[in-house]
């Protein structure tokens, strides 16, 4: 495990979010959790950042003239990302008993170990997911860079421009303090910080659900149609420890688990429901179907994995019930229950993450969409209502400008 995640893990602490000493090493000689040293000072640095612009937004956002589904958004997203950092902090401060743990499991369990590969999956997901998450990123940037110009704020590239970009990019942050080069870049740092924080922290129960499903799966190709009473003893006890791993793991994981789904079914309906909306521009059409697909992607792989968990688990039991009654034996019953009443599964602290539960949580998603999408129809009526009944000399183009800003 140490293997498949160390440089998950070194990406994070790059970060300033995992402070781990010891991560550079093959081996988990070295693994400690310390605050007072070097990372410890970086993880509280980025935590004063992240709180500084967690408070910042709440108090733009829920003041009376700011008050919008935008701000709240802004708000959610910082707050997330501090809630985040804190899961960070707790698994980083488990993390080294936590491998040491899986370590002697893997050393029991040695025998049955084939594959080969899912390092590089694992890897394979890591800079798949970051280089995603930048690009989403880039495109957010882009596509206000063009509102900026387009609605001639500036007339010119010039330090007046950034100067508009980030007043209007960040009000929550430069409507409480003066603009400044210094300000801007810690800003934009601040804000890398928020963006690894929501991306690597659904990698790592990606790469973790690939390391447990490899595994299994070397269990289920280690055990035939064997007649030997210790044979099926010996894969029995390998199964438990797996068992036993699986939970060491989900014990350690499932906040995360929890905190990511909440994560998707907010962002996911906010983003489709931009996508929907027909106020917007194109540039902004391909941000939101960017940033919609690759949340519903990335939402689909873990819950996908999560579940190929429990599946892959069950797969022994065809090659138990396939057993005939002449070879049949304690060992074989004791298995074959065991399978049936306590099956292997990964959770979110209050559901097991099977493939019921995706599609209760797509359903979920369909739901608040289209009740979003009604409420919205229903104050673009009532706003319609307004301006033919209204004497003032408010213009439509105003108005309509002003409804798109403010969503």
């Amino acid at each position: 495990m140490h293997d498949c995640l160390r440089w998950h893990m070194r990406v994070l602490r790059w970060s300033g979010i995992f402070p781990v000493e010891g991560l550079e090493n093959p081996t988990i000689q070295g693994l400690r959790f310390k605050l007072k040293s070097f990372y410890g000072i970086y993880y509280f640095i980025t935590f004063l950042g992240q709180m500084t612009l967690t408070i910042l937004s709440a108090v733009w956002c829920f003041s009376s003239t700011n008050y919008s589904p935008a701000s709240i958004t802004t708000f959610i997203l910082q707050f997330t990302a501090l809630i985040a950092l804190f899961l960070m902090l707790k698994l980083s401060k488990h993390w080294p008993i936590l491998l040491k743990r899986v370590a002697r499991i893997e050393s029991q369990i040695r025998d049955i170990r084939k594959a080969t590969n899912v390092k590089k999956q694992c890897h394979y997901m890591l800079w798949g997911i970051g280089i995603l998450c930048i690009v989403e990123h880039l495109l957010a940037i882009l596509c206000f860079v063009r509102i900026v110009w387009y609605c001639n704020l500036v007339e010119n590239y010039s330090i007046e421009f950034f100067e508009v970009y980030f007043k209007h990019n960040a009000p929550y942050v430069f409507d409480y303090t003066t603009l400044a080069a210094w300000k801007m870049i810690i800003f934009k740092l601040v804000k890398m910080q928020t963006i690894l924080l929501w991306g690597l922290t659904d990698v790592i129960p990606m790469s973790t659900c690939l390391y447990l499903i490899s595994y299994i799966q070397d269990l289920n190709d280690a055990i035939t149609r064997r007649t030997d009473i210790k044979f099926w003893e010996k894969h029995r006890m390998h199964y438990t420890r797996l068992d036993r791993l699986v939970s060491m793991v989900d014990e350690s994981l499932r906040a995360f688990v929890l905190f990511l789904f909440f994560n998707y079914l907010y962002f996911i309906s906010v983003q489709l429901f931009y996508l929907l909306n027909d106020d917007e521009s194109r540039g902004q059409v391909v941000y939101y179907l960017f940033s919609s697909m690759f949340l519903i992607i990335r939402a689909l792989t873990i819950s996908l994995l999560a579940a190929n968990v429990h599946i892959v688990a069950k797969k022994p039991l065809v090659t138990l019930y396939d057993v005939s009654r002449e070879d049949d034996n304690k060992e074989i019953q004791r298995f074959r229950l065991q399978l049936i009443y306590n099956p292997i599964t990964l959770t979110g602290s209050f559901f097991p993450l099977t493939r019921s539960s995706i599609l209760k949580f797509i359903s979920t998603i369909i739901t608040y969409e289209l009740v979003l999408l009604q409420l919205n129809k229903d104050r673009k009526s009532n706003l319609t209502d307004l301006l033919d009944s209204s004497q003032d000399n408010i213009t439509n183009r105003t108005v309509h400008s002003v409804y798109k800003y403010k969503y």
